[in-house]
């Protein structure tokens, strides 16, 4: 699971053995932790744990649960509009070549997101294209000046 804020492109990212809405709400919960707040608003791929019919946009009953306990606001992608999803893809991308291009056996989870909070460190501590502060440091300017519910989100898994 992916997930990216927009403003500064703080990236994080857990590996799951499977896409379970469990661990989907686990990854969130460990997002909100990590950054210091949850976001005001997010937006989702058209994933299972989210939507129960993506042409529609109806949102599963659970997860409008989980997200009303944490207060965010919910927003779906439009079906077949990559457009609208190309900061997270992009993303996936890099955090998918960096981390895993080189070195992709690992002995259990565990070590494989202890690898890949190695990465996604480097990547939040590294200049990004048209941004003026690295993401880490963005995502410190932002909370300072709101308070922590106020910056936006996009998460895919």
């Amino acid at each position: 699971m992916v997930v990216v804020l927009n403003n500064s492109l703080y990236r994080f990212a857990r590996v799951y053995s499977n896409e379970s809405q469990t661990n989907f709400f686990n990854a969130l919960i460990a997002c909100f932790h990590e950054i210091g707040g949850v976001p005001e608003a997010l937006f989702f791929d058209n994933m299972k744990t989210v939507v129960t019919d993506a042409s529609d946009k109806v949102f599963n009953e659970r997860f409008l649960q989980f997200a009303s306990h944490y207060g965010f606001q919910t927003n779906a992608c439009n079906p077949a509009s990559p457009q609208e999803k190309g900061t997270v893809e992009k993303s996936v991308s890099v955090i998918r070549t960096t981390a895993f291009g080189y070195h992709d056996s690992f002995s259990s989870l565990k070590e494989a997101n202890k690898h890949l909070r190695s990465v996604l460190s480097a990547i939040n501590n590294s200049p990004v294209s048209h941004r003026d502060l690295v993401p880490v440091e963005g995502l410190k300017k932002r909370k300072k000046g709101i308070s922590s519910a106020s910056f936006n989100g996009f998460l895919s898994v």
